[in-house]
């Protein structure tokens, strides 16, 4: 079940946040708010085409607000130093 983009739809310190979705043709669907780059969802298909969700994530801004946060928290230089080995 996809994540309601309406629950992220906020004002936090006088800037618009909201959720984004990005789709590919396989079916797979990430979901990611404009505060701090988080993502909350990814929906992935199963060999059935049954869409599994991959990433720890929150229902709604509130519960990401009140959350740990670093859970899906954009880890960019982790990233890049896995890469450049």
């Amino acid at each position: 079940m996809e994540l309601d983009r309406e629950k992220y739809q906020k004002e936090i310190d006088g800037k618009k946040v909201d959720l984004y979705t990005l789709r590919n043709r396989a079916g797979m669907v990430v979901k990611i708010t404009n505060w701090g780059a988080k993502v909350q969802q990814i929906l992935v298909p199963d060999r059935d085409g049954v869409l599994g969700d991959v990433a720890l994530g929150y229902d709604t801004i509130d519960d990401l607000q009140a959350g740990l946060p670093s859970l899906g928290g954009f880890t960019f230089r982790r990233v890049r130093g896995q890469a450049d080995r």
